[in-house]
């Protein structure tokens, strides 16, 4: 079992680079599409990582500068969402005091929906970014086991965790009494945040990992 570090890739929510012994590597925290439900079965089960030279390493860190610099992107959006609610505000007002129980239910099926499809989209977008990049399929492969260091991260994953299904339940049961298209929006978001756990429950700086060999890769 070794003590090393873990780092974003940058602008790519699935991956991490993990650094063990003066090696490096890329690290899939979203290849069991069920951890989306229950993302503490990465600590369990062997995960194979791709082993990737320094300077490609240095290239899929994520630089400061660069996410300073894309700050406006994120306050155009804002602005944008803040613009488009006072447009719609007064037809999904009308719209909300009209619909009987069974179509709140078939429109919150509908925001469950997109949820699932944008969740499986952007799994599906952060595979091809990287495998654009360095060819995942083409890299030397070596499997782990990778657990936080610290009681203190499995704390925080607990937390996100329990904190983020609350919420989302929370906003689920909302719409359904209030019949408010803002509140199945509010749905929609926290459910996605509660899909991403799985992305945060290997914690950036220190883990634990141990190299698996023979038999102990089978159990992946």
């Amino acid at each position: 079992m070794i003590i090393n570090t873990v780092e974003h890739v940058f602008k790519n929510i699935r991956y991490k680079l993990l650094h063990v012994n003066g090696k490096y590597y890329v690290y899939d925290t979203d290849r069991l599409a069920w951890s989306f439900i229950f993302p503490f079965i990465h600590w369990f089960i062997p995960h194979p990582v791709y082993q990737i030279d320094e300077t490609t390493y240095k290239k899929l860190k994520m630089p400061n500068e660069e996410k300073r610099s894309r700050t406006w992107i994120v306050f155009l959006a804002a602005g944008f969402s803040i613009i488009l609610v006072r447009l719609l505000s007064s037809f999904i007002d009308k719209l909300d005091n009209s619909l009987s129980f069974n179509l709140t239910l078939l429109f919150l099926f509908v925001f469950f929906s997109i949820t699932v499809i944008t969740r499986i989209s952007l799994r599906s977008l952060k595979y091809k970014e990287l495998d654009n990049q360095i060819k995942l399929d083409s890299l030397p492969v070596e499997f782990v086991r990778i657990k936080p260091a610290n009681k203190k991260s499995y704390m925080l994953a607990v937390y996100y965790y329990l904190f983020s299904l609350v919420l989302s339940l929370l906003a689920g049961f909302g719409y359904l009494n209030s019949r408010n298209f803002f509140v199945g929006i509010i749905f929609i978001f926290f459910t996605l945040v509660f899909s991403l756990i799985n992305t945060l429950v290997t914690p950036i700086g220190s883990v634990k990992v141990t190299f698996l060999e023979g038999e102990d890769k089978l159990l992946q």
